[in-house]
């Protein structure tokens, strides 16, 4: 302790806490890359989309016909910023401005232009701001259809198609392949033949019974991290708590795989069997309650009152809800087959 004390320098230890306190308060948001400034210099400005709470229809800015070269704004579409492809299928397409802004020099009070609206074209802009693969081009359709920034290229929709076919169906088919190749998977005990009668369940063991209660507690296990991912989805908030959420989805695995298993052992234990859908759908109803969940989020947390953004909403949570009931259902699936697996295993026949 004499030693300790001996060495022990105030001065650093303050040092540490001062930098340890700067390190908690800086925040990086994902996908924007800092860059300094130097006083005096020209910062750009670019624009991208129009949105409303009242709409999930983002409207390209250039098309408003509310903005033009007299306000400040290049409508030269030949000058946008390049995207990758995420921001292509979500319709993030940038666009500079001619706006001038010079860092660390205050303007106040500058008028950017003037001009003069219609009352037609006052309307025309109330009406644009309020305004799975077959089903992904339907509502890519309509987005389309209504002017929509949001619409997918043709020319990115082909390339996704060129990356589908030219990349996952090949290796779907070599995998399937190599899988043909390797010994079919074994029971670990003598199965007979005729299948034994089923003796009658009690109320609590019905399928649908099941599967509604299963899906509680996995949809529980995402049901507060959800709300924040529709609002980045939905409402154009950022969402950066990226190791949370894989935190979040281990629980979720977690908790699929316990679900499927326990309900699978007392299904077991009354002699039933035919376990095998039943522990696919157990868990993945869980997706059942996330889409209603967005129903929900689409009646109380947005405001939208086009029929098109609604449809547009609604067909995107159906598909997710159909990704996440694939999800969870597999996760479960998988677990309480080698639960079966480990228990029927450990049977001794003589």
């Amino acid at each position: 302790m004499a030693s300790l004390t001996k060495h022990w320098n105030p001065g650093l230890t303050w040092l540490c806490f001062a930098l340890l306190v700067h390190s908690v308060a800086s925040l990086l948001l994902p996908g924007i890359a800092p860059r300094d400034y130097k006083e005096g210099e020209d910062v750009p400005l670019s624009v991208n989309e129009m949105t409303s709470v009242r709409t999930q229809l983002p409207m390209d800015y250039f098309k408003t016909h509310a903005v033009n070269s007299q306000c400040g704004v290049v409508a030269d579409k030949s000058a946008e910023v390049s995207a990758n492809l995420g921001e292509l299928l979500s319709g993030q397409m940038m666009s500079p401005t001619s706006y001038k802004i010079q860092m660390l020099r205050s303007l106040k009070c500058q008028i950017a232009c003037k001009d003069q609206l219609s009352a037609e074209l006052k309307e025309t802009i109330k009406q644009m701001i309020r305004s799975v693969f077959a089903m992904f081009f339907f509502l890519n359709l309509l987005t389309w259809a209504k002017g929509s920034s949001g619409a997918v290229p043709f020319t990115t929709m082909f390339a996704v198609l060129v990356l589908w076919f030219g990349i996952s169906v090949p290796l779907v088919y070599l995998g399937a392949a190599a899988a043909y190749k390797r010994e079919s998977i074994g029971f670990p005990c003598r199965v007979n033949s005729i299948p034994r009668p089923i003796p009658p369940q009690p109320w609590f063991l019905r399928p649908w019974l099941l599967c509604l209660v299963g899906g509680i507690l996995p949809f529980g296990a995402v049901f507060t991290e959800l709300f924040f991912i529709m609002s980045s989805l939905w409402q154009h908030q950022f969402y950066y708590l990226f190791g949370f959420v894989v935190l979040v989805y281990l629980v979720l695995v977690i908790t699929c795989a316990e679900v499927s298993i326990a309900l699978t052992y007392f299904q077991l234990t009354a002699e039933d069997y035919r376990w095998w859908w039943r522990s696919f759908f157990v868990s993945g109803t869980s997706a059942l309650y996330v889409f209603g969940y967005s129903l929900m989020y689409l009646g109380t947390r947005l405001q939208i009152v086009n029929v098109v953004s609604i449809v547009v909403y609604v067909g995107y949570m159906a598909m997710i809800s159909a990704a996440f009931f694939l999800l969870t259902g597999c996760i479960g699936f998988i677990a309480t087959f080698f639960f079966v697996r480990a228990i029927y295993g450990s049977i001794k026949v003589d």
